[in-house]
C-alpha cells in the first residue's frame, strides 16, 4: 500500500495527511480486507460521543489495542459535536457535550491517565445520563481517585480552551465527512469492518510500513453487540 506523509503541529493539536484539510476527504476502504495507507507511526482516531452506547463500547474494544501498541502508534479519541456561537451541542444533550469537554481536556492535559479515566467513566457514570450535575460529580470523583488535577480540567472544560480543542475535532470530523459514533480511522482511511479488539488491532497494524512484533499477538475476537451507531 502507498506511503503517506503525516505530520504533527508543534503544539501537537492536529495531525493529518500532508494535504489541505479543506480539500481532504477520508477514503473509504475498498471491499475486501482493510489495508490502511502505511506510515512509520500510524495515526488512529476513534470518533465518538461520550454517551453513545456503541461509541463507549468501541472505546472498550480499542483499549486492549491501545495497551498493546501505544508505544508504536498514536491513538486519539475525537468527539462528534456541533459548535456555534461559542457553545457546544452533542446528540444526546447538554450533559454529553459537557462530558465531551471534560474528556477532551483530560486527553490533552493528562494523556497518560486518559484511557483509565475513560474506562472508569464508562462503567460508573453512564448510569447518570440526563443529569448534568450527577454526571459531573461522578466524573470529578474518578478524576480525584486517579490523581488527575480536576480543577485544571474543569477550568479547561468550562472555558475557551476546551472549546478550542473540540473545535479541532469538529473540523476534522467534518473534513472526513464523519457524523456517526463510533467511526475508526487509521491513517486517514475509514474502517467499517467488524468491531472487536482483534479486528481493531488488525486495522491498526495494516497501517505500519513494517509491522512490529506486537501485531502478531492475538487479542479477543469478542465483539458483543457492536454493530450499531449513534
Amino acid at each position: 500500500s502507498q506511503m503517506m506523509p503525516l505530520w504533527v503541529s508543534e503544539n501537537g493539536l492536529l495531525f493529518a495527511t500532508g494535504l489541505n484539510m479543506t480539500e481532504y476527504k477520508a477514503r473509504y476502504a475498498p471491499q475486501g480486507e482493510f489495508d490502511a495507507p502505511d506510515s512509520e507511526r500510524p495515526q488512529v482516531e476513534l470518533f465518538v460521543m461520550s454517551f453513545c452506547p456503541f461509541g463507549t463500547q468501541a472505546e472498550g474494544l480499542l483499549k486492549p489495542v491501545v495497551d498493546l501498541l501505544k508505544e508504536k502508534a498514536d491513538f486519539r479519541v475525537r468527539y462528534i459535536v456541533s459548535i456555534s456561537n461559542g457553545s457546544v451541542s452533542s446528540l444526546h444533550g447538554e450533559y454529553e457535550a459537557n462530558e465531551d469537554l471534560r474528556q477532551i481536556c483530560i486527553q490533552y492535559k493528562e494523556a497518560e491517565k486518559f484511557w483509565d479515566y475513560l474506562m472508569r467513566f464508562n462503567s460508573e457514570c453512564r448510569q447518570y445520563a440526563g443529569d448534568n450535575e450527577a454526571v459531573k460529580n461522578c466524573s470529578v470523583g474518578i478524576m480525584q481517585e486517579l490523581d488527575i488535577d480536576f480543577e485544571a480540567i474543569l477550568e479547561c472544560a468550562e472555558g475557551k480552551e476546551g472549546l478550542d480543542y473540540l473545535d479541532i475535532d469538529e473540523s476534522i470530523a467534518s473534513a472526513y465527512g464523519i457524523s456517526a459514533s463510533p467511526t475508526l480511522v487509521v491513517n486517514g482511511m475509514i474502517y467499517s469492518g467488524e468491531r472487536s479488539p482483534e479486528a481493531y488491532k488488525k486495522a491498526v497494524c495494516s497501517g505500519f510500513v513494517q509491522q512490529p512484533e506486537e501485531c502478531s499477538q492475538e487479542l479477543s475476537v469478542q465483539s458483543g453487540s457492536a454493530s450499531g451507531m449513534c
